[in-house]
């Protein structure tokens, strides 16, 4: 708790960026630091599984790539946002959606088929997808 509030606000990025990936970190610390100026704090506050659902929407709007490939990467990602970015132009995002562990058999079955050679690797890759698989 306090611990980490105080370093929270730390001048070294890399500080705020432990404090960002600390599971122990609360909700409310996570939700400041998703805002953070440094780009490597932002970062790490979106790939921590216990980011607040309502900071999702500020991170993938980040001028930066690595803080919105963080946040769709997280396990904790809203289905809504996983499938939106799964219709992405860029291909790393549907990458980062074809390996998310929570992401929806339905988005991994398109992601199948996608023009994307490592995009398509991973989806078929996925363990859902496997199990899927198995069942027939």
């Amino acid at each position: 708790g306090a611990l980490l509030e105080q370093l929270s606000r730390d001048l070294a990025p890399r500080v705020r960026a432990e404090v960002a990936r600390n599971s122990a970190t609360s909700g409310e610390l996570l939700a400041r630091l998703a805002i953070d100026d440094a780009e490597l704090v932002r970062s790490a506050a979106g790939s921590n599984p216990a980011l607040p659902v309502e900071c999702f929407a500020a991170l993938v709007e980040d001028p930066e790539f690595l803080p919105r490939w963080c946040a769709v990467s997280n396990p904790g990602a809203p289905a809504e946002l996983l499938a939106r970015f799964a219709r992405s132009r860029e291909s790393m995002m549907r990458k980062a959606v074809a390996e998310n562990p929570a992401a929806p058999l339905e988005l991994l079955l398109e992601l199948m088929e996608d023009r994307d050679h490592a995009v398509l690797l991973c989806a078929w890759g996925h363990p859902r997808v496997r199990e899927h698989l198995r069942r027939g």
